[in-house]
């Protein structure tokens, strides 16, 4: 959990008029099993096309993507005859 955000309440709220409260982001994890990484790519993909892509982190969760960290993005194989697209710019690829 990444937290530091200080932010001022709207009068009306729960929290006391114009209090302010630190606002923390849950990060989210590496979808493989097992894996408690900090997710840094998100792998969505097309069936009747056979194609896979890589993208940076999504800003929210894809209800049809995985997030993927940066070990298990790196060690990413398609199935034979199916086709990997990075769409990353190409400074955070990572060698695989």
């Amino acid at each position: 959990m990444t937290c530091g955000a200080t932010v001022r309440t709207p009068q009306g709220s729960t929290t006391a008029g114009g209090a302010r409260r630190t606002v923390c982001a849950v990060q989210r994890q590496c979808s493989r099993s097992g894996c408690a990484e900090p997710a840094s790519v998100t792998l969505t993909y097309q069936y009747r096309v056979a194609v896979v892509w890589l993208d940076d982190l999504t800003g929210e969760r894809e209800p049809h993507g995985y997030d993927l960290c940066a070990r298990h993005s790196a060690k990413l194989s398609v199935p034979n005859g199916w086709r990997l697209e990075d769409r990353r710019p190409v400074g955070l690829r990572l060698a695989g």
